[in-house]
């Protein structure tokens, strides 16, 4: 009587304790389980803490520590390292849980080697080997799970399934659309190419950064070289995409969302052109040539003579064949460039200092393409683009910044995003 009674009360306790951090079901008989339940309880809360406090899941970090990987959790607190769970090779399995000390994470915690915990056994005599499951699926390095379920069967019991649930301060499956705004967001909306940066290159969004699905693939991040990703509020991609690097060169690893973040200045009406002047020239005032509103049928700005530093009046202008600028400087207030069709080049050591406008439904936009002009923004060489509050809209190109070029701005929408060589791209506060 006093053992069944003694049994009864761990199982109790276990079952009390297993309910806050995770979920465990048991396939068997009472007499089979009991054993097993006491084992598992042990590493239950453990593992739980592990997935609530995950950002999502990371590549191998322990090669050659023996046995096989099974999985690797980031953590979202900056003082905890990225957690590693691996197996023993054949039976009785052994279920390993280490640290990945002197991960390419980052974090604070990375560098306290000395005093990260060894490689240890959590569960033992494992009759099958203990399997993870994402979501309902396999595990991929990349990916943000928001559940994670283990299954563990030890020898002479049944099999047992954990359940752990990762906190996200993201859109869950099932529920509404990210809402966005114009102030302080990059919002990639999917193309062919995914977000890219490579070399040494810094993107530092102040603000959320948002990336929907690739149009082809999976791949919706990708850095290489030695370049840095920062995201100072959410950093997320669509569920089903992926990031290559984002473990050892962003701040973070994205969280996911279910539906794609559709393009929230997709009925922007851009003002009427049919009153406006067409424009062939700016005139030379003193050092400066002034250029006024217009429709602009030839690459702007106008070239004409020596005098490259331009002034440009509050308004709209239409640029019927796109810009070209290789030297000289942009300057002006309350500017809208509309993009019907060309591509918008920004080359060499040019320099663009412009403000938008700052009434009505284009305000803080300082350029507009519609969602079928296809062609690219390029800033590249040693161009500047400093326009602290504007937004580039997109929704049909990529904006690419290339060499030692720079680019400041509000926010951005686009199809994608590529930031190559030595670029820096700075989008939120500056």
């Amino acid at each position: 009587m006093l053992v069944s009674l003694a049994i009864l009360a761990i199982i109790g306790v276990g079952a009390t304790a297993l309910s806050i951090g995770g979920v465990v079901s048991i396939k068997d008989s009472v007499s089979e389980t009991t054993k097993g339940a006491v084992a598992v309880d042990l590493v239950s809360m453990t593992f739980a803490r592990d997935v609530q406090g995950s950002s999502g899941l990371l590549a191998e970090c322990a090669k050659g520590a023996g046995g096989v990987h099974l999985l690797t959790l980031a953590q979202t607190d900056p003082e905890r390292l990225p957690v590693e769970y691996r197996r023993s090779e054949s039976a009785p399995y052994t279920l390993l849980r280490s640290e990945c000390v002197g991960s390419a994470s980052k974090t604070a915690a990375a560098a306290r080697t000395s005093q990260a915990p060894a490689q240890r056994a959590v569960l033992e005599d494992l009759e099958l080997p203990p399997r993870f499951e994402c979501d309902g699926s396999e595990c991929v390095a990349g990916s943000t799970p928001r559940s994670v379920i283990l299954q563990v069967t030890p020898e002479g019991s049944s099999q047992f399934t954990l359940e752990g649930v990762r906190r996200s301060d993201v859109v869950a499956p099932g529920e509404a659309p990210i809402e966005v705004s114009r102030d302080g967001q990059l919002l990639l909306l999917g193309g062919l190419r995914p977000l890219t940066v490579s070399n040494s290159s810094k993107v530092a969004v102040t603000g959320d950064a948002l990336v929907n699905r690739p149009a082809g693939g999976t791949e919706a991040i990708l850095l290489n070289g030695n370049p840095r990703l920062e995201v100072s509020r959410t950093f997320a991609m669509q569920q089903g995409s992926t990031c290559t690097g984002c473990d050892g060169f962003a701040d973070q690893m994205p969280g996911g969302f279910a539906q794609a973040v559709l393009d929230p200045l997709a009925e922007l009406v851009v003002p009427d052109s049919t009153d406006l002047a067409t424009r062939t020239d700016c005139p030379i005032e003193g050092k400066v040539r002034i250029c006024s509103p217009g429709v602009y049928p030839q690459a702007f700005p106008p070239k004409a003579g020596a005098v490259s530093d331009y002034w440009l009046e509050a308004g709209t202008y239409v640029l019927s064949d796109g810009m070209n600028m290789g030297h000289g400087t942009l300057q002006g207030d309350g500017v809208l460039f509309h993009n019907p069709r060309s591509s918008l080049r920004i080359q060499s050591d040019a320099r663009v200092e412009l403000t938008p406008p700052d009434h009505g439904d284009v305000a803080g936009v300082l350029v507009d393409q519609p969602s079928e002009n296809t062609n690219p923004v390029i800033v590249s060489g040693n161009a500047r683009v400093v326009s602290p509050g504007s937004l580039l809209h997109l929704p049909g190109a990529e904006l690419q910044v290339l060499n030692s070029a720079e680019v400041g701005v509000g926010s951005v929408i686009a199809r994608s995003m590529a930031a190559l060589g030595n670029a820096r791209v700075t989008i939120g506060d500056q």
